[in-house]
């Protein structure tokens, strides 16, 4: 997110959607709270623009939407975002309006007891994959994921 005091980065936020996912459904299945946490994984590769900028490339929103459904689709999750995940993501977009750039919340009401902490870089990364890997092993313990080369 650009225009705040400190670098936050889009992992960062991933972690966010998914503790917020935890807050709307407790009993999440793993592969839900995979969803929240992968549900803007198309960045990493895109990276991280401005919902203004993205309308006005011409055919960007079909090219994001494909990568997109490419990557959901080698994690084995729904390639339509659920929409639980996305409610988390509008809930979390408020909260970062609201507590980091004093602005108007978004469409979501934000969480006015969620605290959102400085990382580096390196905790970001860090608490991204080690989630990633817990969720993964969630995921084969219980048969929903089944590994294959690559993933």
């Amino acid at each position: 997110m650009g225009g705040v005091p400190f670098l936050y980065s889009v992992a960062q936020h991933s972690i966010n959607v998914w503790k917020v996912l935890l807050r709307l459904d407790p009993k999440a299945s793993p592969k839900m709270q995979m969803h929240a946490l992968m549900h803007d994984a198309t960045d990493a590769y895109w990276g991280d623009l401005h919902s203004q900028a993205k309308r006005h490339i011409r055919g960007y929103q079909n090219a994001y939407k494909g990568m997109e459904r490419m990557i959901w689709s080698k994690w084995q999750l729904d390639t339509i975002e659920p929409p639980i995940v996305k409610q988390a993501d509008g809930i979390m977009l408020s909260t970062e309006l609201v507590t980091l750039k004093n602005a108007a919340p978004h469409i979501q009401v934000p969480l006015d007891d969620f605290r959102i902490d400085r990382w580096s870089q390196r905790r970001a990364e860090r608490e991204f994959f080690y989630t990633y890997s817990k969720l993964r092993q969630l995921r084969l313990d219980t048969g929903d994921f089944v590994c294959g080369k690559g993933t």
